[in-house]
């Protein structure tokens, strides 16, 4: 059971750190990127039948401002893996793993 659970972590980071990457790269401007990769990452973690609140992505550019063509931007997602049939919300740390995964993609030279 544990196995399983930390497996699909390990894919739902992939997944939604690669979706919300090029979500942010495709985006029109720089102040509409982070809501729509934050928006992905929450969308992708759900179709895994993951909680978005288990979940911290942390977004960057390879330039300042944002999305400049030719630039490029990164989405890291980490999902933290609970100890299965142990209830939360009483004060302990009840995570097993924490499994981390990063994308990267480019912003479109030519719009």
């Amino acid at each position: 059971m544990l196995t399983s659970q930390i497996q699909s972590a390990a894919y739902a980071s992939v997944a939604a750190a690669d979706q919300a990457a090029k979500a942010m790269a495709g985006a029109p401007d720089a102040s509409s990127a982070a809501g729509r990769a934050d928006e992905v990452v929450a969308l992708t973690l759900g179709d895994y039948g993951l909680d978005p609140s288990v979940a911290q992505s942390a977004l960057a550019c390879s330039t300042s401002p944002c999305l400049e063509p030719g630039s490029s931007v990164s989405v890291e997602v980490a999902i933290r893996v609970p100890v299965p049939l142990l209830p939360q919300g009483l004060g302990w740390d009840a995570a097993v793993a924490t499994v981390t995964s990063t994308s990267q993609q480019p912003v479109p030279r030519f719009g």
